[in-house]
């Protein structure tokens, strides 16, 4: 009886890219937030433009290639969220992650659907920044070829999001999913994502 391996994971080059990444991107997006700071703000004269009864829905995506002597490698991963404010600190959402995966000597390639709630705690820098995480809870769907295959996922999430406008604001989203699919070959999944988007005030 076929068993499924392993969903794939990127290779050594591709983790260390991100284990490199994550980290720069959180002190670029510290440092960027300090620097927005309004003083006023600070001082608790002011409100988030996004805050208690706020709905903001989130389009955000990252695709990668890599080239090697022997294969050619592709990724692509694209994710939409809604969030609804409890309070201005306090917001609970879903979200939906689609991820494709394509490989030179396995053309037919892979999809992973990935989807769930997650909690996000704000602190808010400035009225227009704010840096944001929480834990998140799902499932996830892998197809390819020869078999599909589901698994319960749980996962940590964060970010930091820009308003432009009151209506439209730039996010960057570093995101940690895991998985452990039920087969006799294991199938341990871990996705390291760093996500750029938008998101918008509804």
């Amino acid at each position: 009886m076929f068993q499924r391996p392993s969903p794939p994971r990127r290779g050594a080059a591709a983790s260390a890219f991100f284990a490199r990444a994550l980290p720069a991107l959180l002190l670029a997006g510290a440092v960027t937030g300090c620097a927005l700071v309004d003083e006023e703000f600070d001082e608790g004269g002011g409100r988030p433009w996004v805050g208690e009864g706020g709905r903001v829905v989130g389009f955000s995506g990252s695709y990668s290639y890599q080239e090697t002597d022997r294969t050619e490698s592709e990724w692509f991963a694209a994710r939409a969220t809604i969030d609804q404010f409890l309070t201005d600190e306090h917001v609970i959402g879903a979200y939906a992650l689609g991820q494709f995966n394509n490989m030179s000597s396995e053309p037919d390639g892979n999809e992973q659907l990935w989807g769930g709630l997650h909690y996000h705690y704000h602190l808010h820098l400035s009225e227009r920044t704010s840096i944001y995480a929480g834990p998140s809870l799902g499932a996830v769907f892998f197809d390819d070829k020869n078999t599909n295959d589901s698994a319960l996922t749980w996962g940590l999430s964060g970010g930091i999001r820009h308003w432009l406008t009151e209506r439209v604001a730039v996010t960057v989203e570093p995101t940690y999913l895991r998985a452990n699919f039920d087969t006799a070959a294991g199938g341990d999944s871990e996705e390291f994502l760093v996500l750029w988007g938008l998101a918008f005030s509804l």
